[in-house]
């Protein structure tokens, strides 16, 4: 049965997206780093081996690697392209850069979110998570989801950064654009919706951070901006898109 699983094994496929622990199973009964060739990727699936892997940056390194998403086709790709142009090469954040690097961005945003910042924010975020539960229709079934899990981390994070409230429904989105391809087959037009998306993100990033190097203030971005240890802008960029998207 382990065989079967593998030999028809499809890291996009509904059965290993809805249920993979099966897959992962069979992995582990079959090497410690199974290697998946049409992806050229290893799966690395017990605890002591993932354990070993992200104590050794040296040899597994956190940068940019085996894409994690399917490559679109080659004039999707082409059009993807053009799009980008509109925008910035999309910067490492503290999820793709090793030590070094790592040190001093984990150094810089631990400024910018020390134990001060969170609890000056506490009683606006209280209120957030407050206004939620008091819309929730209690009589009925609710879909949490929608309702709270999903607005409520915009409405937080927005808050966080001191940006309009009014922007939470482009957040939203735009964090869903970022994030589509990771560990998805998306079709050719939602490919390029989230491309368009990206761009969007990285332009109104980017106007954010030079309001702030004009007239800083006391939030997040204007610490990131003016932190310690400078950040380039597109350093500073990379990181206030990662914390819309996480």
């Amino acid at each position: 049965m382990s065989n079967e699983l593998l030999d028809t094994f499809d890291r996009f496929g509904e059965a290993f997206q809805q249920n993979p622990f099966p897959f992962y199973d069979a992995m582990r009964a079959t090497s410690p780093a199974w290697f998946h060739a049409p992806s050229n990727m290893y799966f690395i699936t017990s605890y002591e081996h993932v354990n070993a892997v992200v104590k050794n940056p040296t040899v597994f390194s956190s940068e940019y690697g085996v894409s994690a998403n399917e490559p679109p086709q080659p004039h999707i790709a082409e059009q993807i392209a053009e799009i980008k142009k509109k925008g910035w090469v999309r910067p490492a954040t503290l999820m793709t850069v090793d030590p070094p690097n790592h040190t001093r961005y984990r150094a810089t945003v631990a400024k910018a979110f020390n134990a001060r910042v969170i609890a000056a924010l506490r009683p606006a975020l209280e209120i957030i998570v407050e206004e939620a539960l008091d819309a929730l229709d209690y009589s009925q079934p609710v879909n949490v989801k929608k309702l709270f899990s999903e607005p409520v981390p915009v409405k937080v994070i927005i808050k966080a950064l001191n940006m309009p409230i009014e922007d939470a429904a482009n957040v939203k989105r735009w964090s869903d654009d970022t994030t589509a391809g990771i560990g998805s087959r998306l079709s050719d037009e939602r490919a390029i919706e989230a491309a368009h998306g990206v761009v969007e993100l990285q332009q109104f990033m980017h106007d954010e951070i030079q309001k702030r190097i004009a007239n800083p203030t006391d939030d997040v971005i204007s610490m990131l901006v003016k932190a310690d240890l400078p950040l380039p802008e597109t350093d500073a960029q990379g990181n206030t898109t990662r914390m819309l998207t996480l």
